[in-house]
Order: C-alpha cells, then structure tokens, then sequence
C-alpha cells in the first residue's frame, strides 16, 4: 500500500470516527470531564466493574467480527461500529442523556461525513438509470452484462464499489460489460428483480450476470428457507460465484470469432 493511499484513513470522515469512538475512555479518564460527568460513580475517573466487562466483551466481538474483513477500510469501519455501540451502552448505564446526545453526535457523523469509497485506479463501470435499465439490457442481446445493484447509503455497497470498479478493469470486453443501478433512486428496479432494500437487508449490494437479456446468476443467492445468508464480498468469491473467469473467455472467444468473420467479409 502506498503512503497516498494511507492518508485516506485521515479525512474528514474517519477522524471524526476515531475520535467519536475514544469519546467515553477519555471522558472517564481526564479530570475534570469524569469528576463532572460521572460524579454519581463511586470510581469517577476510573472504570467500574460493568465497564470493564463490556470492554472485554467487545474485544471479543472484535476479534470475531473482523475474522473475514477484506480491507483495512472495513476493518477500521466495523471496529470503529462496535466501539461506538458500546461507548452508547456504557454512557446509558451513566445516564441515559449522555446516550440520546452520543447516538445524535453519531447520527450527525454518518449524514454529515458518510463513508468515503475511495479508489484511484481504473473502473470500467457504467452507470444505467432506472428507466433505461430493461430497455439497455434487452438491446444488448450479444451484450454479456455484470450489474451491481446498490444504494448510495449502504455501508456495504460503499465498501464494495471499489471491489466492483477493480473487477470492472480487469474482465471488461466489448461484449462483456459492467454496470450500476442504484435502486435506491429505482425501487421499481429492485422491485422487478426481487431485491430487498431496506437498511437490514443482506441483499445490498446484489450483483447478477444478464445474457441475452436474462439473469444468469446472483449473488448472494437465498437459501433453501428463503433467506439471504450474509455474504463476504471479496474480490476472490465475486469472480467465482459469478464464474467471471468463464464468462470472460466465453466472451473473448465470441470477439474474436466475430473478428475473424469481419476480416473475411473484408476480403
């Protein structure tokens, strides 16, 4: 990784982060904010029992939360999440006050200064609204398509959109192609395609291969009761899942039959 790279965990977004997650350790440790906010404690400025314990409790969760993160963006992410969840629980154990003005700070954060996706290489993406979208993928019958469907908002969709822009670099042809609707904009779209977009749903992002118009495969795909199992989005399981490595020389070997045929008519 680059050193220009590393100044992205340094924007506006994540400092704000950082410093929203060490809130309640420094509150509780830095006189005079203890000996004023927690004057009720028996230990002001120091941690209590209950503390303590949720502290190593999120260490833990921590620790298995972020088995499976693909980036250091996801990791600082996640952590920075549950950190915040519990600086809430332990300033409700305080007084409850103290939680309503913490989730509005957080609340602020997450509108003000959403999460960046940052990416400076190439992407071949394009991005087809809602109205177009049948219509585009229709047309195009010798067209191979990738399409991610996302939302702005989605912390997830955030964290993909550079995976989805790499993978775009690396497989794009002229007949195999990579887009993006956002149903969030579109809900007829995630309507049509059966695509749950609500702030809960493990279908964001959802991306699906179209040939001659028709859906050939999704991920992540639901289970045998119907629910869509959470689903780890890194670049490797993408293009296996997607089995982007065969669709990639199906469709090579389409453009240059297609060359071969031209250059005879030519002759």
């Amino acid at each position: 990784m680059t050193s220009s790279s590393n100044w992205r965990y340094f924007t506006a977004h994540f400092v704000v982060n950082y410093i929203l997650a060490i809130t309640y350790i420094f509150l509780k440790f830095c006189p005079p904010f203890c000996e004023i906010l927690f004057s009720k404690s028996e230990t002001p400025c120091q941690l209590e029992r209950r503390e303590a314990e949720i502290i190593l409790f999120l260490g833990i969760v921590v620790a298995l939360k972020n088995r499976y993160s693909n980036t250091i963006q996801e990791f600082i992410t996640r952590t920075c999440m549950l950190i915040k969840v519990a600086n809430t629980v332990m300033f409700f154990l305080q007084d409850s006050r103290y939680s309503f003005l913490y989730c509005l700070l957080c609340g602020c954060h997450g509108i003000l200064l959403p999460e960046p996706a940052i990416y400076d290489g190439p992407d071949k993406v394009i991005y087809i609204t809602g109205p177009n979208f049948t219509s585009e993928i229709d047309r195009s019958r010798n067209v191979t398509w990738v399409i991610e469907f996302f939302t702005t908002w989605s912390p997830p969709c955030i964290r993909f959109s550079p995976v989805f822009s790499m993978i775009s670099s690396k497989y794009q042809l002229s007949n195999l192609r990579f887009g993006k609707v956002d149903v969030g904009r579109w809900p007829q779209v995630a309507e049509k395609y059966r695509i749950n977009t609500s702030t809960i749903s493990h279908q964001l992002p959802t991306v699906a291969a179209f040939m001659n118009g028709k859906e050939l495969c999704r991920i992540p795909l639901m289970d045998a009761k119907n629910r869509v199992p959470k689903y780890n989005y890194s670049e490797q399981n993408v293009i296996r899942d997607l089995n982007l490595n065969q669709l990639y020389l199906e469709c090579k070997k389409n453009v240059k039959g297609q060359e071969t045929n031209d250059k005879s008519k030519d002759d």
